[in-house]
C-alpha cells in the first residue's frame, strides 16, 4: 500500500461517489475513516471526518504518510471480522436436517452485515420437522451470501409457498425467536397440512369503524392497515402486534388519538422545525459541478440556504406514514415525514415518535431514517 496506489484510489472512489453508482460502506477504526466497496476491498483511509448527510469524503492525501498503520489496522479489522462470522457460524448447530416450510418473505425478510458478508433472512409462517408435526409461528431462515449470491439465490425461493429445504438450527434463539440457517434448498413441494396453514394466511381480516373506516390486515406489513385522510394527503396507519379482539377493545382510545393528531399538525411542526434540523438540512444539499451547494423545486435548482421558511413549507407539503404499536395501553406512534418540494433529506424520512395515554401526548424527534 503506497502513496502513489492511495491516489489512484482516491481519484475512483470520487468518481464513484460522484455518480454515485457503486455503493460504499464506512468503517472507523481507532479514529481512521476506511471505505470499502460491495467487494470488500478497502479503498483509502484517513482522519474520520464526512460531511453530515452527504457522501462527500474529505481529501485524504494529507494522511498517506499513515498508510504503513493503516496496512496494520486493515490487518487487524480482517482479523476482526473473520472472528465474527466464524462466531456467527459457530452459533448454529453443526448437525444439518431436512424440513419443510411455508415461506413468507414478502412479509418478513431483512439483512445485516457480519464479518464482510451479507447475512441475508427471511421468514417462514410454519414449518414441519421430521416428527411429522406442524409449528405454527414466524421464524427466521438465514443465510451468508454475498451480493451477487443474494440475486441469484431468490430464482430458487419465492414468497407465500412451499419448500423442502436442508437446515441447521441456532444452538440458542435470540429474542424468542427461532432461526435457522439454510444449507440447501432441496425443492419445491407440497404439504397438506402446511398447504391449509398457507391457505389460511390469504383470509382477509378486516375490522370496522364508524369514524376510522375499514381497518384491513395487511399481509406485506404484518399489521392492520387504516387509510386514513391527514393534513395533506391520504396516509396509512399500521398497527402491529393486535388481535382483531383486542384491536376492537382499543378502537374507542384510537378514535381520540387519531382526532388529537389531526389537530395538533402545528404541534409536529413546531418540535421538527428547529435551527438544528435547518442545518442539518443545508449539511444534506448536494452540490453542483461547480461546487455550490444547492437544492431543488419543481426541477429549478436553487443555490441558496435552506431558511426556516423553506423547511417549514416543506413540511407542509409533505407525506407522512405512521406506524402504532400498543403495549400496556400506552400508543406508541412512530411517525414519518417525507418531504420533496424541496426533497430536505434526499429520499430519507424525519422520524418523530408520539407518546400517548389518556389525555396525555409526547411528542419526540428522533431524527433522519433512511
Amino acid at each position: 500500500m503506497n502513496i502513489e496506489m492511495l491516489e489512484r484510489e482516491l481519484k475512483t472512489i470520487n468518481a464513484h461517489l460522484r455518480d454515485r453508482k457503486n455503493r460504499f460502506y464506512v468503517n472507523h477504526i481507532n479514529e481512521k475513516l476506511f471505505i470499502f466497496n460491495e467487494n470488500d476491498k478497502w479503498i483509502v483511509f484517513g482522519q474520520k471526518s464526512v460531511s453530515k448527510g452527504s457522501n462527500e469524503i474529505c481529501d485524504l492525501r494529507e494522511h498517506y504518510s499513515e498508510a504503513a498503520a493503516c496496512a496494520d489496522l486493515l490487518q487487524r479489522e480482517k482479523e476482526y471480522q473473520d472472528r465474527k462470522i466464524k462466531e456467527y457460524e459457530d452459533s448454529f448447530s453443526d448437525e444439518s436436517i431436512e424440513i419443510t416450510v411455508v415461506t413468507d418473505t414478502n412479509g418478513l425478510c431483512g439483512y445485516s452485515f457480519v464479518g464482510g458478508y451479507w447475512i441475508y433472512w427471511f421468514g417462514i409462517i410454519a414449518w414441519c420437522e421430521s416428527d411429522g408435526v406442524v409449528r405454527q409461528g414466524y421464524a427466521k431462515l438465514e443465510r451468508k451470501m454475498t451480493s451477487e449470491d443474494s440475486m441469484d439465490f431468490r430464482k430458487h425461493i419465492t414468497d407465500d409457498d412451499i419448500y423442502r429445504v436442508k437446515v441447521r438450527k441456532q444452538k440458542e434463539s435470540v429474542d424468542d425467536t427461532i432461526c435457522f440457517y439454510l444449507d440447501e434448498v432441496i425443492e419445491r413441494t407440497t404439504h397438506s397440512d402446511l398447504q391449509r396453514v398457507l391457505d389460511k394466511s390469504f383470509e382477509p381480516i378486516s375490522l370496522h369503524d364508524e369514524y376510522l373506516g375499514n381497518i384491513v390486515w395487511d399481509r406485506k406489513s404484518k399489521s392492520f392497515a387504516l387509510k386514513l385522510e391527514l393534513w395533506n394527503g391520504d396516509l396509512t396507519v399500521n398497527i402491529y402486534d393486535e388481535e382483531v379482539e383486542s384491536l376492537k377493545e382499543y378502537l374507542p382510545v384510537l378514535r381520540k388519538h387519531i382526532t388529537w393528531i389531526q389537530n395538533n399538525r402545528e404541534e409536529f411542526f413546531t418540535v421538527i422545525a428547529t435551527d438544528d434540523m435547518i442545518e442539518s438540512a443545508n449539511e444534506w444539499r448536494e452540490a453542483d459541478n461547480d461546487g455550490i451547494p444547492y437544492y431543488e423545486i419543481n426541477g429549478e435548482k436553487i443555490k441558496e440556504e435552506i431558511t426556516r421558511e423553506v423547511f417549514v413549507n416543506a413540511l407542509d407539503k409533505c407525506k407522512c406514514g405512521i406506524g402504532l404499536t400498543i403495549y400496556n395501553d400506552v400508543f406508541y406512534f412512530g411517525m414519518y415525514f417525507s418531504t420533496n418540494q424541496p426533497d430536505l433529506f434526499t429520499r430519507h424520512c424525519i422520524e418523530v415518535g408520539l407518546e400517548a395515554t389518556d389525555d396525555n401526548y409526547e411528542i419526540e424527534l428522533r431524527g433522519i431514517t433512511g
